[in-house]
């Protein structure tokens, strides 16, 4: 299956479902695209649920760099969330994981949103 992505208004933060095979950068375009209009409007908060995607390489990788970076530049926050076991594993070896904040599933990002909340109060 080709890269694709849903993107779903939530609560105060907005979920990107990435499903396919994110391989190259011209799949991203659209996605970093969107995330662009995102944070113009104002979104802080985002979360990236990675579930149903199946292959992720060195591109797909720098496009989830690059949302980051746009996020954390305009004050806001991304989360990735439902990593698959094999994702996981490329994460840790390339320290990504200490890079990206990964929690097991959307509410524990809320959870960690709410935080991030609090903490700003």
């Amino acid at each position: 299956m080709l890269f694709q992505f849903e993107r779903k208004k939530e609560k105060n933060y907005i979920t990107y479902y990435l499903k396919g095979r994110c391989l190259d950068d011209y799949s991203t375009v659209k996605f970093i695209e969107s995330l662009q209009d995102d944070i113009l409007d104002e979104h802080k908060l985002f979360i990236v649920n990675l579930q149903d995607l199946e292959l992720i390489n060195s591109a797909g990788l720098n496009a989830l760099i690059k949302a980051l970076t746009m996020v954390r530049n305009n004050g806001g926050e991304l989360v990735v969330t439902n990593v698959p076991d094999q994702l996981k594993k490329m994460f840790l070896m390339t320290r990504l994981n200490t890079v990206f904040h990964l929690v097991e599933n959307n509410k524990e990002a809320e959870k960690y949103f709410k935080e991030i909340e609090k903490n700003e109060a």
